[in-house]
């Protein structure tokens, strides 16, 4: 027969099982608790090369040869048809001058030109075949003069034929007669190719583009008055493009002409070598010849440069690197016993940075190859800190 116990102590083993089982289960609560708010960290470790630096910049496309368009001063725009950075064909109508102003323009010109043919024809009388031949004759005195200095060898000799050049050309000046001819005759061309130019704008009042061609610039408006500056510019689609962009950073010097850019022109990527390099108070000034086709003067241009630079023992991702005020450090893996047995934690090691690019940052020291970094976490860690490592 089987001893039975007693009420009281069957009661207690039934109370002491239930104690160990809410502790196991609180036990259990407690570790997956934990182990949720532990960080989660991804690590890596130091390598050797070299850093890549990058220098972007934006510019405008620009034609290396801009011609540009003139019209009569004192002549008046009418009329504008193009804007700058339009493409234009050949035959296409650039700028229209008022036709009033054009039509004032030639009376002055026609007044101008009658006066210079009458001043002309009152300066011709004046003139006789006598002093035409002393004319001649001081042109024939002058030539020579002018051939003896310069067979002249000594330089007694060469003083004397500047002094016989000197009296050829006085005596020349004297002859009034024909000097005051030869201003009224400059005169008279002069007004009389103006003459021409006034009868043929009034003619032909409008400019068109003589080849297919991009305007560069449009310096006019509707209204303005036309003075000796050009009213517009414009590049030939055949014209060489060209690209000049400022290119900033502490290693920018490390460019040089020769190095590759990727140019981004209208939706297109060209690898295009440094032309010229000019450093300035605001960085590098570097300037691109563009292939054929690529772009067209006023079109925006993206600019990429990347230079690697010398080899360096030590690199790690720039997520892994650290600074507060006591300066640069890192976070190393390591193991150590705990009481739910083998934990891994966070050690802070400092270190010195030597050079960083856009990913990666280059030390002197303070690691080796076999640490493992923490590079990234889900949430913050300090020194000392529990953490979880994620394997890839």
């Amino acid at each position: 027969m089987f001893k039975r116990l007693d009420p009281v102590r069957r009661k207690t083993g039934k109370a002491l099982i239930a104690f160990l089982l809410v502790m196991a289960v609180l036990t259990l609560i407690n570790n997956i608790l934990t182990e949720m708010t532990v960080p989660v960290v991804r690590k890596a470790s130091p390598q050797r090369g070299a850093l890549e630096k990058r220098f972007n910049a934006t510019g405008t496309v620009e034609a290396d040869i801009r011609v540009p368009l003139y019209a009569e001063s004192g002549s008046r725009v009418a009329r504008v048809y193009v804007r700058t950075g339009q493409q234009v064909f050949r035959g296409d109508p650039l700028i229209a001058l008022d036709v009033n102003a054009l039509a004032d323009g030639l009376a002055d010109k026609q007044a101008a030109y009658d006066q210079a043919k009458q001043n002309l024809d009152w300066a011709f009388a004046d003139v006789v075949p006598s002093v035409w031949r002393r004319y001649e004759q001081a042109q024939k005195n002058l030539q020579r003069s002018e051939e003896a200095y310069e067979k002249a060898v000594s330089k007694e000799d060469k003083e004397t034929r500047a002094s016989a050049v000197r009296d050829a050309e006085d005596t020349m000046n004297k002859i009034t007669e024909i000097r005051d001819y030869i201003q009224k005759l400059q005169t008279f061309n002069e007004a009389s190719d103006a003459l021409e130019k006034a009868r043929w704008l009034l003619e032909n009042p409008v400019c068109y583009a003589p080849e297919d061609a991009v305007i560069t610039t449009v310096q006019v408006s509707e209204g303005d008055a036309v003075s000796s500056a050009a009213l517009l510019t414009w590049a030939g689609t055949d014209t060489p493009m060209s690209l000049t962009v400022t290119l900033s950073g502490d290693d920018v010097t490390l460019l040089q002409v020769g190095d590759n850019a990727q140019i981004g022109v209208s939706g297109k990527s060209h690898r295009v070598p440094i032309l010229t390099a000019v450093e300035n108070e605001d960085g590098l000034e570097v300037s691109f010849l563009l292939p054929e086709g690529a772009g067209y003067p006023g079109v925006t241009a993206e600019v990429s440069v990347s230079k690697r630079t010398q080899n360096y023992d030590l690199l790690i991702p720039l997520t892994a690197l650290r600074q507060d005020s006591y300066g640069y450090y890192v976070l190393l893996l390591s193991m150590r016993q705990g009481a739910l047995g083998t934990e891994t934690t966070a050690v802070r090691r400092d270190v010195t940075v030597l050079d960083t690019d856009a990913t990666r940052a280059a030390l002197q020291g303070g690691v080796s190859f076999n640490d493992s970094l923490i590079a990234r976490s889900d949430r913050a860690v300090s020194e000392g800190d529990r953490v979880r490592v994620q394997e890839d």
